[in-house]
């Protein structure tokens, strides 16, 4: 009982750690992005037919960059992203950290820009301050050499989405502000932004999204057809989720040892049993009870625990994963890992408690084996000789 228990209260609560961290750490790493191998696509790129793929939330065009960012007392490195305030999707974390307020003020031409408040204290800024972004890939020649463009922009915002780590964040600002700065094209843009309800199946969205790209007769014909690919988050975050789930693997592993050790003490316990009731046995074997029959009692008896042990576990898991944050508080302690501040969060899938369950109850049968024949083969002569 306290064994499933313990598994389905760990495996629920990592379940949910796990959809927040990729809620907010992927908030500020694109999903995926439609794109060219030289990171540079039309900006009139027919975009729209993907937005009907499964698992495709929103689709929009942006542009991006690696820029160094200087404040009154400290610089840093981060990512530059131009884009369109007027469609931004509204679920985005970011643009809910902001206000749909303040997003709408990174118009054309107003030179703001929202960054993250691990990078705002970091560079020791706060709302209205100016800062000086400079673009390293832009480059202008000039009597003293070659000197990276640089502008002054000032600070709009400042979201926070729960991740502590400054290289985490991006700087949003307008699309053509961006372009200005990093002198880009006026008919290009880096890629199509694109958010999935499910990141976790890029994959799928990939293939589908190549299987569009060449069976368009137009693209058939171009050379350039080839040069389009999909890059996704597991590039700059894909080793970060390998240790999450890794982690999430092990926890239910050890986890899982618990109920293994119980299934043994169950064993041991019937062999006890059977150590015990040998004269009990002896005599029901002289009564007329049949080996098959012996055997049915000792399973019998090992089913009953394991099913109701597991059934009580269950219902035990179960019930305190959804008054956790209340058990916590009365002793003291309270989290709030959740991005609503609800507390710890926790999602139950039905098929790890089914198979948590099942398999203990598996367990359980399997092991009365051994006991049940051991049972069976007493003989009633030798145990009775002396009665």
């Amino acid at each position: 009982m306290l064994g499933v228990a313990s598994l389905i209260i760990i495996i629920s609560v990592k379940n949910g750690l796990e959809a927040e961290l990729k809620d907010r750490v992927l908030s500020t790493v694109s999903h995926a992005v439609i794109t060219t191998e030289q990171d540079k696509i039309d900006s009139d790129f027919d975009y729209k037919r993907f937005e009907k793929l499964d698992n495709v939330l929103e689709i929009h065009k942006e542009i991006s960059d690696e820029v160094i960012i200087q404040g009154p007392k400290s610089i840093s490195v981060t990512k530059l992203v131009g884009i369109n305030p007027n469609n931004y999707p509204d679920f985005d974390l970011i643009k809910a950290s902001i206000g749909s307020k303040n997003f709408s003020y990174l118009e054309q031409g107003s030179y703001e820009v929202s960054i993250g408040e691990v990078l705002a204290h970091q560079l020791n800024i706060t709302v209205g301050d100016k800062v000086r972004i400079i673009a390293p890939s832009n480059v202008r020649h000039t009597m003293f050499g070659s000197v990276p463009v640089s502008r002054l922009f000032t600070v709009n915002s400042i979201y926070y989405v729960g991740t502590n780590d400054a290289q985490d964040g991006i700087i949003l600002a307008n699309i053509d502000d961006v372009r200005k700065l990093i002198g880009f094209p006026k008919n290009k843009v880096t890629g199509f932004r694109v958010w999935l309800s499910d990141p976790y199946k890029v994959d799928e969205f990939e293939n589908k999204v190549m299987d569009v790209l060449v069976g368009n007769n137009n693209l058939k014909d171009n050379q350039e057809s080839h040069s389009y690919v999909v890059k996704d988050w597991r590039e700059v975050k894909g080793e970060f989720f390998k240790s999450v789930a890794f982690e999430k693997m092990m926890s239910s592993l050890m986890l899982g040892l618990i109920i293994i050790v119980a299934v043994f003490n169950m064993m041991s316990s019937l062999v006890m049993v059977v150590t015990s009731k040998m004269s009990e046995i002896a005599i029901l074997r002289t009564l007329g009870m049949t080996r098959r029959n012996i055997v049915s009692v000792f399973i019998i008896e090992g089913c009953i625990s394991g099913i109701v042990g597991t059934i009580l576990g269950g219902i035990l898991g179960i019930t305190l994963l959804f008054n956790l944050d209340q058990l916590l508080s009365l002793i003291g302690v309270r989290l709030y890992l959740s991005s609503s501040g609800a507390g710890i969060p926790f999602d139950i899938n039905v098929m790890q408690v089914a198979i948590v369950m099942l398999s203990t109850v598996f367990f359980s049968i399997l092991i009365t084996i051994y006991p049940s024949y051991r049972a069976s083969r007493i003989n009633p002569v030798e145990f009775l000789r002396y009665e």
